[in-house]
């Protein structure tokens, strides 16, 4: 999703890897009018997923990684944080999660979903 078409970029790279794309931006301009929160429900109504990865704000993570939940599918999260060194010394990236404090440059940058906002059900 992003806030208009020119927001949305490298679908073309994730069509051959999947079975479909689906496309929000929050003026309509292109794919579903409104937020992915808009249109995921709908789609993970429909059934046939095994999981769900997502990445973007967090608050918008964390509701993704909720309705996933609420339909028994596994949910992985990409966080991005600043990495100043890279190398998991300086612990600019660090992110406390279920496991302890996690380096997102070292650990990550994907975890579970429920690792990182604990039980999302």
């Amino acid at each position: 999703g992003g806030r208009t078409k020119a927001e949305i970029f490298w679908e073309e790279l994730f069509r051959p890897h999947v079975r479909a794309v689906h496309a929000t931006t929050d003026d309509g301009s292109y794919g579903t009018e409104g937020f992915v929160t808009t249109l995921l429900p709908e789609l993970l109504q429909e059934g046939d997923y095994d999981a769900v990865a997502v990445c973007g704000p967090p608050i918008m993570m964390e509701r993704v990684a909720q309705m996933a939940a609420s339909f028994g599918l596994p949910c992985e999260v990409s966080l991005e944080r600043r990495m100043a060194c890279g190398l998991g010394a300086c612990l600019s990236c660090a992110v406390d999660t279920s496991g302890g404090r996690r380096k997102v440059c070292k650990d990550g940058p994907v975890f579970s979903a429920e690792e990182v906002y604990g039980n999302v059900s």
